[in-house]
C-alpha cells in the first residue's frame, strides 16, 4: 500500500499527507491495531481506493503473513533491481513488494540476488521513481538513475565472481548462504502458513534460536542505531559489503522486537543476519540444513578466528560473553529432553 500510495502521489505531484487527506478526510490512515500502512491500513482507505481506482486489488488480497519481524513501513527501502527492470519490461511502473519486508530476507524469492537499497528515499521514508517510469514516457539515459544501472552490474559482478566480500568470500557463496537461510527461517508472503499441531513444527526451535542470535546482534554487540524514537532516519549510503564497524557503547532498546523491527539500514541487517548465519550454519543441529555443500565451520572457531577479532580489542569481552551466553542454544543443550508416558 504505501508503495502504491508513494507513487499515486508522486504521479499527482501531491504530498503524500494531502493525497490521504483527499481520501480519509479526518479518519484514521491504519486500521484498527498496528500503525502500519502495508499490514494494516484503514477500511475506509481499501473502499476509497476500490470505488476511485478502476480494476483496484488490494495488496493484502495475497498476503497470508510471514514467520519473523516485519521491518517498519516507513523503512521498507529495499528493492530487487531485476525485478525492476522486468516491470519495466512489461510496461508496468515498478512497485515495491511485499516479500522484502521481513527482517529475516535480504535476497529476491525469484531471482536469488541480493536485495539492494533504493537510494531515491527521503529521511521520512518517501520512495522516488523516476518521472520517466511513472508517466509512461520513454526513458533514457538521464531519467535512469545511475545508481539502478549500477546495481544492474553489481548483480552481474557478483554472479561472475569478479569481486570479493565480507572479508575475500565469494559473493556467489554468500548470497547463496542468505538465500538458504532465509527459505529455512522465512516464506513468501502469499504462501500459506502450515498448521501444525502445538510442538511438532520442525523449524520452529530453528527459527526461536535465529530470532535470538539476531536480538544479541541487533542489542548488546551492534546496537540498532541511526535511528530516532519519533522519527525514522534512514543510513544507506554508502552500500557496504563487509561487517560494519562496532560501537564501543551500542544503544541498546528495551524490547528486542521493536529493536529488530527498526534495522532500517540494510548494510546493518545484512550484518545481523551474516552473523545468523554463520552462528546457526556452524551448528551440529543445523549445519546440514543450512550448508549443504559441506563447508561447515564450526560457530565457536568462527566467532574466534574472525567476529572478534573483527570487533577489536575494545569490544573483545563484550564479544566473548554474548558467545558465551549464546553457547547454550548453539550447542544444542538448551533443548528439552522428549516427554514419555
Amino acid at each position: 500500500m504505501s508503495s502504491f500510495l508513494g507513487r499515486a502521489s508522486q504521479f499527482y505531484a501531491m504530498p503524500l499527507r494531502r493525497l490521504v487527506r483527499e481520501l480519509l478526510g479526518k479518519e484514521r490512515l491504519f486500521g484498527k491495531g498496528i500503525a502500519d500502512l502495508d499490514m494494516n491500513p484503514s477500511p475506509l482507505l481499501e473502499h476509497v481506493l476500490a470505488e476511485s481506482v478502476e480494476g483496484w486489488r488490494s495488496p493484502l488480497d495475497d498476503f497470508q503473513g510471514v514467520y519473523g519481524p516485519i521491518v517498519v513501513y516507513k523503512g521498507r527501502h529495499v528493492y530487487c533491481p531485476r525485478c525492476f527492470r522486468e516491470d519495466l519490461a512489461m510496461g508496468r511502473v515498478p512497485y515495491f513488494r511485499m516479500d522484502w519486508s521481513a527482517f529475516f530476507v535480504s535476497t529476491c524469492w525469484i531471482h536469488r540476488s541480493l536485495l539492494l537499497p533504493w537510494y531515491a528515499t527521503n529521511a521520512h521514508g518517501f520512495r522516488y521513481l523516476p518521472k520517466e517510469w511513472l508517466y509512461g514516457l520513454k526513458a533514457t539515459r538521464k531519467g535512469i538513475p545511475i545508481f539502478f544501472e549500477d546495481h544492474l552490474r553489481l548483480l552481474d559482478d557478483f554472479e561472475e565472481g569478479a569481486t570479493r566480500i565480507y572479508g575475500g568470500l565469494d559473493p556467489r557463496e554468500v548470497t547463496k548462504r542468505f538465500a538458504r537461510l532465509q527459505s529455512t527461517l522465512e516464506k513468501q508472503s502469499s504462501a500459506p502458513i502450515p498448521v501444525c499441531p502445538q510442538g511438532v513444527d520442525p523449524q520452529l526451535r530453528l527459527r526461536r534460536i535465529a530470532y535470538e542470535v539476531a536480538t544479541v546482534a541487533v542489542g548488546p554487540l551492534w546496537g540498532v542505531g541511526p535511528h530516532s524514537r519519533n522519527n525514522v532516519k534512514i543510513a544507506i549510503e554508502p552500500e557496504s559489503y563487509e561487517l560494519l564497524p562496532v560501537p564501543r557503547e551500542p544503544e541498546i532498546w528495551s524490547h528486542p522486537t521493536h529493536a529488530i523491527r527498526r534495522v532500517v539500514d540494510l548494510n546493518r541487517r545484512r550484518t545481523f543476519l551474516w552473523v545468523v548465519a554463520m552462528s546457526l550454519g556452524g551448528t551440529k543441529e543445523f549445519g546440514a540444513l543450512l550448508c549443504p555443500e559441506g563447508r561447515q565451520q564450526s560457530w565457536r572457531q568462527w566467532w574466534t578466528d574472525c567476529l572478534i577479532p573483527m570487533a577489536g580489542k575494545p569490544n573483545r569481552k563484550r564479544f566473548e560473553g554474548e558467545m558465551a551466553r549464546l553457547s547454550r542454544r548453539l550447542d544444542g543443550a538448551g533443548r528439552r529432553r522428549p516427554r514419555f508416558s
